[in-house]
């Protein structure tokens, strides 16, 4: 057998071997960054990928009207944004890599390789934008609108490269470019009672999500959710509430208002009893009901259309 004191010099001389090469094991990495001249890459420092040459090599040469639109645009932050990715960043952002497009020129390609946003489809237009925008607009969400539908892109509403004086680079006031579409809703903001959007008191958006808002009407909420947002006081909760559980109230506010106007008071769809017969027709000739003028809430009677917390048939 060998001798116990060899043995157990040999292991002391392992353990030291297995330090020392735990200690080389964290030194080394260090001490090649720290030795690394000023400005080199760590190892898993990726480098921008070599297409993409940043904004100044769009010179203006080639592209003088645009890249001073650009450079005077709200866009041009990111050409000094130096977390963004250069996927990210100046007109590289949406048109894709430089580098790419230069080749093609210098070799007098048909393909210019260069994306143009103008002849993208609503879904590829968005990918881009969404980009940077992920916040405001989803493209999940956005495809399945009706503006999408519609075949609109980004630059139906916002211009890219020069500001206007609008918010969210649009290309008019928010109103002014939702109504030169929907040009029929004039009318009825027009009428005797309207909200007041025209009067520049309300905002189209202030209801409506044009980048994804819930259908119909790409609404921000629920609908009575949205209406009771400002209406609070129509929204309860009541122990006697109307009809919350038949088919014909499934329209919410809806089923009695209309919400860009008419030519009834407080935006009802329509006068006197006739709002109150299109669900209630067997009170159309119930002598009791006939026999008292106007409209049923104005009679004296069902006062407390919204609920009540007092009457089932809302009369207090």
């Amino acid at each position: 057998m060998p001798d116990r004191s060899l043995r157990s010099g040999l292991m002391g001389k392992w353990r030291q071997l297995t330090i020392a090469a735990a200690v080389l094991a964290v030194l080394t990495p260090l001490v090649g960054i720290l030795g690394a001249p000023r400005g080199a890459r760590a190892e898993g420092d990726k480098p921008a990928s070599p297409q993409y040459l940043g904004t100044e090599a769009c010179t203006a040469k080639c592209h003088k009207k645009e890249l001073a639109q650009h450079q005077a645009s709200i866009h041009s932050k990111t050409d000094r944004d130096a977390s963004a990715t250069a996927d990210k960043k100046g007109c590289e952002a949406c048109h894709g890599p430089a580098g790419l497009h230069k080749q093609a020129v210098d070799n007098d390609d048909e393909n210019l390789q260069m994306e143009k946003p103008a002849t993208m489809s609503s879904k590829q237009m968005t990918q881009v934008c969404a980009k940077c925008h992920a916040t405001t607009v989803s493209v999940l969400k956005f495809v399945d609108t009706e503006h999408a539908a519609e075949g609109m892109t980004c630059r139906d509403c916002h211009v890219m490269h020069q500001d206007k004086p609008t918010d969210r680079k649009l290309k008019q006031p928010t109103n002014e470019l939702c109504l030169s579409c929907h040009q029929s809703l004039k009318v009825q903001l027009k009428a005797n009672a309207h909200h007041p959007v025209l009067e520049g008191r309300l905002k189209c958006t202030d209801c409506h999500n044009p980048h994804g808002g819930s259908d119909p009407g790409m609404l921000k909420k629920d609908i009575d959710e949205l209406c009771t947002s400002c209406h609070k006081e129509k929204q309860g909760p009541f122990v006697y509430e109307h009809s919350p559980n038949v088919d014909e109230m499934e329209d919410g506010c809806l089923t009695c208002h209309a919400p860009h106007g008419t030519p009834v008071a407080k935006l009802v769809k329509l006068s006197g009893r006739g709002l109150c017969l299109q669900c209630h027709t067997d009170i159309a000739t119930d002598g009791r009901h006939r026999a008292r003028p106007g409209s049923c809430w104005r009679s004296g009677c069902h006062i407390r259309l919204h609920g009540s917390q007092t009457d089932p048939l809302m009369r207090r």
